[in-house]
């Protein structure tokens, strides 16, 4: 193991990748001092871009730092899925020439994980844990372990509730399984009363729900962002996370907006042919369907939000979020007939009432 200096702990539950954590750092360590050798950032503490990128210089600077009074310097950064692809930039300069003394161990959490980082780290990385089962594949195993059966629509409505949170499913089929016993056929109405509290969903959701300007489901999504949380995530979303996503999502939208891109592919190599094609051409149609005047009104509320939450509006911050969704859902709503720009001067009337 004295070659390897990188390395990924993965996993679909919390627990476990702390387990998997700490039984890497004790094989690790071997015979050394822990309080002298471990450094330990957490991403999930982060509360804003400034901050994720400056607890990853932090890390790249404890990396790139010789040991003292030990053998070895391990440094282990959780959550990080939640850095972005520029608060990795001082990362993966570290890793083209790695210090031969220093261990990096990064945690999976936060989200998807940068594929910058993942490119840059592939030669040299070993990977930890269990990769991750999706909440439809764990349904259909944890099912079929137990013997139970749904009637129709049954599923659709369990996996809606549980989100991305396969923690939540495990503990609600446990719980059917202990009330009903196993080998059950189940309705809707026999697991309405076991489903606990709703999971955590994916950003692309809040992101739909935003864009179709559909008010209602877009509070219910950014509601269970910021109370839930899931096996990636221990910690709710921040509501400057949630901005910072929905910011982003919308320069993609504006980049994309531009009459010279006339399909998918274009778009897609606009946005810097990286991630998913899908994922471009979503935006694109996003933005043809919005048009130039809804999506610059969207991005300016997301900055008067982004200032409130700061500090610069009396109001809590949950309110002002929610004041903000229903802002930028009404200008995305193209049946709404009001004026974006009186949209936008009331919201910020709103915000300093």
């Amino acid at each position: 193991m004295a070659d390897k200096n990188v390395f990924y702990i993965i996993g679909d539950d919390a627990t476990a990748r702390s387990k998997d954590l700490s039984s890497l750092v004790d094989e690790l360590l071997g015979t050394e001092d822990r309080s002298l050798c471990v450094e330990t950032f957490d991403l999930a503490d982060a509360d804003s871009d400034e901050t994720k990128a400056r607890f990853i210089e932090d890390a790249v600077n404890s990396l790139s730092s010789p040991p003292f009074l030990t053998a070895l310097r391990i440094v282990v950064i959780r959550d990080i899925g939640a850095a972005t692809s520029d608060n990795v930039a001082p990362l993966i300069s570290y890793l083209e020439n790695p210090l031969p003394t220093s261990r990096l161990v990064a945690v999976q959490g936060g989200g998807r994980i940068s594929t910058l980082l993942t490119k840059a780290w592939k030669p040299v990385v070993t990977q930890r844990g269990s990769a991750r089962e999706s909440i439809s594949d764990l349904f259909t195993r944890l099912a079929r372990e137990s013997s139970l059966t749904f009637e129709p629509g049954v599923r659709d409505g369990i996996l809606a509730h549980c989100g991305e949170d396969s923690s939540k499913l495990s503990d609600m089929i446990e719980r059917l399984v202990s009330v009903f016993g196993a080998g059950s056929k189940l309705s809707l109405d026999d697991v309405t009363s076991y489903l606990g509290e709703s999971g955590n969903v994916a950003f692309y959701e809040l992101a739909n729900e935003v864009c179709s300007g559909q008010t209602k489901r877009a509070l219910e999504v950014v509601s269970r962002m910021l109370h839930s949380t899931s096996a990636e995530n221990a910690k709710p979303m921040h509501p400057l996370q949630v901005i910072s996503l929905l910011a982003n999502h919308f320069r993609k939208l504006a980049t994309v907006d531009d009459p010279s891109i006339r399909s998918q592919n274009d778009a897609f190599v606009a946005l810097g042919s990286k991630g998913n094609p899908y994922g471009a051409k979503k935006s694109w149609e996003q933005a043809r369907a919005l048009g130039s005047v809804a999506i610059l009104s969207c991005i300016e509320i997301l900055g008067s939000i982004d200032v409130a939450v700061k500090g610069g509006s009396a109001l809590e911050a949950e309110v002002t979020m929610e004041l903000g969704i229903i802002s930028l859902c009404q200008i995305c709503d193209t049946h709404s007939g009001r004026d974006a720009a009186q949209i936008r001067n009331d919201f910020i009337s709103a915000l300093y009432v």
